[in-house]
């Protein structure tokens, strides 16, 4: 028994790792393709097939786990569908809006799947662990949310009552992760996050949101898609 939890245990971890890497793969696709979209195909389109290079790596080292049941399968069979995406958000046949729900979809799949294993796994120890990272994963999905909607938004260079209104909402959901990955950490992993946030991109980030409430709704933000 105890040789098959410690077996369960390898793979889960092995598999929430590459799990882990293609949700932020997929989360900075979905960005660039949101910019790409609503600057009508003028700016990003240098950064999509990199991007979406990286999407496929972490995809074939996901085939390369050994199968694990309809759980696994459902997930492939998501990603089966990015081909037929990727072609529509190069011709430009849906908007961001749609793009952006279709990737959330992926990524909301492959979080569920990422929590299902930590009910798999039994050592304490690792289970707290995998908590932790499920944390993480939530937080960085609703940050990956904020970066595909302001990228909306900027293109447009305003919000309406509607963007702002589910801007509001993720960046509350946002800080509940956030709260909750800082009480399952550990000491080096919280130190490594409020390190990250000091840099000059998380500033930079913690300017625009507030600029966002600052700015009246309908008037313009002077911040340029990138």
């Amino acid at each position: 028994k105890t040789l098959r939890d410690m077996q369960a245990t390898v793979a889960a971890s092995s598999t929430v790792e590459r799990l882990s890497q293609l949700i932020t793969t997929l989360q900075r696709e979905r960005g660039a393709s949101g910019v790409f979209i609503g600057s009508q195909g003028k700016s990003m389109g240098d950064r999509l097939g990199p991007l979406r290079g990286d999407s496929d790596s972490a995809i074939a080292a996901l085939r390369e786990l050994p199968a694990t049941g309809n759980d696994h399968n459902t997930f492939l069979e998501a990603n089966a569908r990015l081909k037929e995406t990727r072609g529509q958000i190069d011709s430009l046949a849906i908007d961001s809006n749609e793009s952006g729900a279709r990737y959330t979809g992926m990524i909301q799949q492959l979080i569920g799947y990422t929590q299902l294993l930590e009910s798999r796994v039994s050592d304490t120890a690792v289970v707290h662990a995998l908590g932790a990272l499920n944390q993480f994963i939530e937080l960085k999905e609703r940050a990956g949310r904020e970066r595909a909607l302001l990228g909306i938004v900027f293109s447009q260079d305003r919000f309406n009552e509607t963007l702002f209104s589910r801007f509001s909402r993720n960046l509350g959901e946002l800080s509940a992760y956030t709260d909750g990955y800082r009480r399952k950490a550990t000491a080096t992993g919280l130190s490594q996050f409020e390190e990250r946030q000091r840099t000059t991109a998380a500033l930079e980030v913690a300017r625009i949101q507030k600029l966002a409430f600052e700015t009246p709704l309908g008037q313009p933000l002077g911040v340029k898609p990138r």
